[in-house]
């Protein structure tokens, strides 16, 4: 049921409490051995990690001058799998995901490149949780299920769906948090009503158990995954873990979620997490994307305010008039706002990375630093910390539009008779939580 691969081991260098990263021996069955160097630029160095299907090595770029993982089919007939998986990773341009750098076989075996994480899985943050008998504060857990929902709304973005999410595929790597082993990473359009069993026992979802998962619909399996990942944060354990896998499998079929016992955490989360975990498929939240949101909203500071805090808005533009007319404007319309303005877009950046606002209105076109270079750089934030960007522009044509949009701004307002109406109007959405 749970499939043995490479992924199931350190794929990255672990390093709990400041040890020597994990390192495995190498063996007479691996497909290529320590020290060799494939496609004239990576020199195998140590065995990360290695499972039923593939290998995963520590290698050095000798090119680029740089460290990386290289990982490869154990045996050729396993190829496509190995290939299937790099084309899935390099589908996906996001923090939460690994960067395939390179792909290609070698001597009948199938391997792609990767970059070199340093960090732990949540796996071995959990087994040290348990050892040391403490619970993840909700802060933590919060942190977490924004990191995997926010990867997870990317991939699904890019049309695929990971189908095994446990804490043995989630790599905390300081402030980031990178799904790995996607060997059940499958392109939705790929999909069919009886595709067989595959997964983690404790995390599968009903309609993975019955073979009913419909096409287009494994997004909703790697959600019920991350609400049982929510509700083992939370609890201490997964909520169905019978020593006996039928048992297990069972309970996630027909066994009511139980109730998370924790006083601390702020009703709407427990709301979430029995949300994602509902046995229906349709009853569960539309997508990661807006389970993303809602978890920010409860992380955030500004969480659970709306009715009491006003929106703060920063309109980043170089031309200091068409701040003032904003904040005139949208100020009348809406007494509650609080709205900041700043020319220099460096600045505007670095007071968003201080005190982030709610909603940022930037211009395109600006002399220091362009709107989508802005944009690039707010996209990158922590999603709890990420304003919504609202863009403007008096010469935007239809590509600057999808560029902006491409980076992370979610509406467009020209700069042109009806300017003003239509960006009150569209503040008055988000404030309104649309």
């Amino acid at each position: 049921m749970d499939r043995e691969r490479a992924g199931d081991q350190p794929t990255v260098s672990e390093l709990p409490q400041g040890r020597r990263a994990a390192t495995f021996t190498a063996s007479s069955g691996d497909p290529f051995p320590l020290g060799e160097v494939i496609a004239d630029a990576y020199r195998l160095d140590e065995v990360l990690g290695r499972g039923g299907m593939g290998i995963v090595y520590g290698a050095r770029d000798q090119r680029l001058l740089r460290n990386v993982a290289l990982k490869a089919s154990l045996d050729p007939r396993w190829s496509p799998a190995i290939r299937i998986e790099a084309q899935a990773l390099a589908a996906i341009r996001h923090a939460g995901v690994v960067r395939v750098h390179a792909s290609g076989s070698y001597i009948g075996h199938d391997y792609f490149v990767m970059e070199r994480l340093i960090g732990r899985s949540l796996q071995a943050r959990i087994d040290e949780a348990k050892r040391r008998r403490m619970r993840f504060s909700v802060e933590e857990t919060l942190d977490i299920m924004i990191g995997v929902a926010d990867a997870l709304s990317a991939a699904h973005g890019a049309g695929l769906a990971h189908r095994d999410l446990k804490p043995g595929n989630i790599m905390l790597c300081g402030g980031r948090i990178v799904l790995l082993d996607f060997g059940l990473f499958v392109p939705e359009c790929e999909v069919e009503q009886n595709d067989n069993v595959a997964g983690s026992a404790e995390y599968m979802a009903p309609e993975v158990i019955g073979r009913r998962v419909s096409p287009g619909a494994g997004p909703l399996v790697d959600l019920y995954a991350l609400g049982i990942l929510g509700f083992e944060l939370l609890v201490g354990h997964t909520p169905f873990f019978a020593h006996n896998m039928q048992r297990t499998l069972t309970d996630h079929l027909l066994t009511p979620l139980p109730k998370i016992e924790r006083p601390d955490a702020a009703a709407a989360l427990v709301r979430i997490i029995e949300d994602l975990t509902s046995k229906e498929p349709g009853d569960r939240p539309g997508s990661a994307e807006a389970v993303l949101w809602q978890l920010c909203a409860i992380r955030s500071p500004r969480g659970g305010m709306a009715g009491i805090r006003p929106l703060h808005v920063l309109v980043i533009d170089d031309d200091p008039e068409i701040a003032s007319v904003l904040r005139r404007t949208l100020k009348a319309s809406m007494p509650q706002l609080t709205v900041e303005s700043e020319v220099d877009p460096t600045l505007a950046i670095a007071d968003i990375e201080r005190n982030p606002p709610d909603v940022v209105l930037l211009d395109l076109n600006m002399p220091k630093m362009n709107g989508v270079e802005v944009a690039m750089t707010v996209s990158g934030l922590p999603p709890h910390r990420r304003p919504r960007v609202v863009g403007m522009s008096a010469e935007a044509n239809e590509h600057d539009v999808a560029v902006m949009r491409a980076v992370g701004v979610e509406d467009f307002v020209p700069k042109d008779m009806r300017f003003l109406p239509r960006m009150a109007a569209v503040i008055g959405a988000i404030r309104q939580g649309g």
